[in-house]
């Protein structure tokens, strides 16, 4: 067999190997894709800062529901990583820890964005969710994020009679879909919903009060038992001082 032949058939083999993968990734995407479309409380909006995981424009949007399944869901860790995470949720003082819960009718952001020359304009009238809570997936995979957070109405100020009723219409209404949506939620809702975000060196990590970790840029994996004490010990510092 000559050079050129070699050199072909290795470049036709690499050829082939990228096809495959492909094919793969393209059956993959469509999987996980029907987990989404499945799990009813999923925000068909929500996307991870694929800038921040080195993805580019072009390859997170042609692979867009394999990246969410895959950087929302909870790591299942090696014995001595996940003995570290349950020993560092002890260690967090207890005002530090949020507690997922949904807000109350009178927990409400309004934002007046009324003209002052002519005393009229709008409101924005909203709720707001926490981030983070675990929940079960379609396929009952455990993952930390991906819902709707915000439950927002509009309401136009008139400078007349009815301007009352129209702002608690918009509040109702938007208080209604909150409340609606938090069920389905809460329905599928899966162990300790108390978190921490724990930073050091441009690292972020999401910690459970059980030990559970959303680890979206994947960093505890490939830290050695060293390191992520030292980064547990760091951000640990920081977020009890």
């Amino acid at each position: 067999m000559g050079s050129l032949t070699e050199k072909y058939q290795q470049l036709r083999n690499g050829t082939e190997e990228k096809q495959r993968i492909e094919q793969e990734m393209q059956k993959l995407e469509a999987y996980y894709g029907d987990i989404i479309a499945r799990t009813k409380f999923l925000n068909n909006k929500f996307e991870i800062d694929y800038s921040d995981h080195g993805i580019s424009f072009e390859r997170y949007h042609k692979y867009k529901n394999t990246y969410n399944y895959s950087c929302t869901l909870l790591p299942k860790l090696d014995p001595q990583r996940q003995a570290l995470l349950q020993e560092a949720a002890k260690l967090v003082r207890e005002d530090k820890w949020t507690s997922w819960k949904v807000p109350g009718k009178n927990d409400v952001t309004i934002l007046d964005r009324r003209s002052y020359h002519v005393g009229t304009g709008s409101m924005d009238i909203y709720y707001e969710l926490e981030p983070y809570i675990k929940t079960k997936w379609a396929d009952g995979s455990i993952h930390a994020c991906g819902h709707k957070k915000l439950f927002e109405r509009k309401c136009s100020i008139l400078e007349g009679p009815l301007d009352g009723f129209r702002k608690i219409r918009a509040q109702n209404d938007a208080y209604r879909e909150m409340m609606e949506y938090s069920s389905l939620i809460l329905d599928a809702a899966a162990g300790a919903s108390s978190y921490v975000e724990l930073e050091h060196s441009y690292r972020s990590i999401v910690l459970f009060r059980d030990g559970d970790v959303l680890d979206q840029g994947q960093y505890i994996e490939k830290m050695s038992i060293k390191e992520l004490e030292d980064f547990l010990a760091e951000a640990l510092d920081r977020v009890n001082a």
